[in-house]
């Protein structure tokens, strides 16, 4: 009985031995990659994770990522871990992330196995999913005038995004028709910082129109931005037939011969209203260059504040010299009043007339450069019901305009 008991005994202890060497096995992981990571959106990283056995083999191993939040980032597995890993060997898992959305994600880890398992270091990784690259572009104190003596036009852009702004192209246009080359500037600009650069034209930014910088990703355009330029000495196009004027500078000889000189042989005739004389009949001034009478010419001098009817007999520019009009008031009258506009730069109707709007009846401009005689008269009604009814949308130097009032005003020009 003692023989038989004794074996009993050895053979429980040999059992319990062999269990507790069965429980003994454990599973221990650890993450091999980078527990932060920053992605641009949708680029790719890998996560990567090894687990070791020890203390004999650990079957049913399976390990799986949870990401927090679960939209953003997209996670596949490129490896499996080995489902079975023998004491003393190590299996290796590993995912590829991509970021989906700019965002900042936790992603976590679940293990099982039939095994013990632990966790060595840090259990979470951070991917970091920042906004990308976004350009701003701006001009640097860009001057209402420019003469022949500026030879740069000077710009800043701002990398706004989250990531560093690379393969950045830059182009510039004008009204004018001078396009500068695109350029691809010679740098990288980090997220959060500004970069400057400038246009150089040997002959000077002397030409009444607007200058367009528009900034690149690539072949993404990011941003734009517009300096309208007007010279002190400009052109103003006169198309064979009438044209509705006014001076785009201030000249210090506004007589009729000065001002006109350089298209006197193909000047027929000269128009002014004058919407302040009580007298209707004697509203009307005229300067005919071929009158037998000089003394019949009513209009002697041009006025800053007014506009003109011009006729010609072929295209020509009036070539104008003087100094930049400064900040001006044009008197408006109740009913008919011939107007300039005295300003160093065009501006938007609607923006330029909400002090007198209410006192509106109507504008009218003439746009000789149309060949449709329709299409030369264009109009803004402010009671339109159809706001897009309206074919002018922009104040322009050196373009004259019929206001019609219903009570006296001041139209501030501003710039």
């Amino acid at each position: 009985m003692n023989k038989l008991t004794n074996k009993i005994l050895v053979l429980a202890i040999i059992m319990l031995v062999s269990a507790l060497t069965v429980n003994a096995a454990t599973l221990t992981c650890q993450q091999i990659s980078d527990t932060s990571l920053s992605i641009s959106q949708f680029s790719t990283s890998e996560i990567e994770i090894r687990c070791s056995a020890s203390g004999g083999t650990v079957s049913n191993v399976q390990i799986t990522t949870n990401s927090d939040p679960s939209t953003g980032l997209t996670i596949s597995s490129s490896q499996t871990i080995s489902s079975s890993i023998s004491s003393g060997s190590s299996s290796t898992a590993k995912w590829s992330v991509t970021g989906d959305s700019p965002n900042t994600y936790s992603v976590s880890y679940t293990i099982s196995s039939d095994g013990t398992e632990s966790w060595s270091g840090a259990s979470t990784t951070s991917v970091e999913v920042p906004t990308p690259a976004q350009l701003t572009v701006e001009y640097v104190l860009p001057p209402s005038l420019f003469t022949p003596s500026v030879e740069t036009l000077d710009f800043r852009m701002t990398n706004i995004g989250g990531t560093t702004a690379s393969n950045v192209k830059m182009r510039l246009n004008s009204s004018n028709g001078y396009i500068g080359s695109q350029v691809d500037y010679p740098t990288t600009i980090a997220a959060g910082a500004s970069a400057s650069y400038s246009w150089t034209n040997t002959t000077g930014f002397n030409e009444s129109g607007t200058y367009t910088t528009t900034v690149y990703l690539g072949s993404t355009k990011n941003d734009a931005v517009t300096a309208t330029v007007n010279a002190a000495g400009g052109n103003i196009t006169q198309n064979v037939g009438w044209n509705m004027m006014s001076l785009s500078s201030n000249p210090s000889n506004k007589t009729v011969p000065s001002v006109l000189s350089n298209i006197w042989d193909n000047l027929t005739i000269v128009w002014g209203y004058n919407a302040s004389e009580s007298n209707e009949n004697l509203r009307w001034l005229k300067y005919d260059p071929d009158a037998l009478d000089p003394s019949s010419n009513t209009l002697q001098e041009f006025d800053i504040y007014s506009s003109y009817w011009v006729r010609t007999d072929a295209e020509v520019d009036i070539s104008i010299s003087g100094d930049a009009h400064s900040t001006t008031n044009v008197s408006l009258y109740t009913g008919w009043n011939m107007a300039g506009y005295p300003a160093n730069t065009n501006a938007d109707v609607n923006d330029s007339i909400t002090s007198i709007v209410n006192d509106i009846v109507i504008i009218w401009s003439y746009d000789s450069s149309e060949s449709d005689e329709v299409d030369k008269w264009k109009k803004f009604d402010p009671t339109a019901l159809d706001p897009s009814s309206n074919t002018l949308e922009n104040f322009t130097t050196g373009s004259g305009y019929w206001f019609r009032m219903s009570a006296p005003q001041n139209f501030s020009i501003n710039w």
